[in-house]
């Protein structure tokens, strides 16, 4: 499947959990491809300003880089 997924309107946490659960069930394989996207009704829906997807971009990155470094989808108990 191809797509681009928009991090600032689905949200930056649960893209990155479902990612990495994408990434466990193909066995490593995934290759995700995030953009701003450019409907500004997508925006409008989830109530933010289409003129900061930009910044909000910029910040939803470093904040899906540094979810998906940690392996937040396994159990940490023994």
């Amino acid at each position: 499947m191809t797509t681009v997924a928009l991090p600032v309107v689905c949200g930056p946490v649960p893209l990155a959990k479902s990612l990495a659960a994408l990434d466990v069930l193909s066995g490593g394989r995934l290759i995700a491809s995030v953009g701003p996207g450019s409907l500004p009704q997508h925006y409008t829906l989830v109530g933010n300003a289409f003129e900061e997807r930009w910044t909000r971009f910029d910040e939803a990155i470093q904040l899906l880089r540094s979810l998906l470094k940690q392996p937040f989808w396994r159990s940490t108990e023994g």
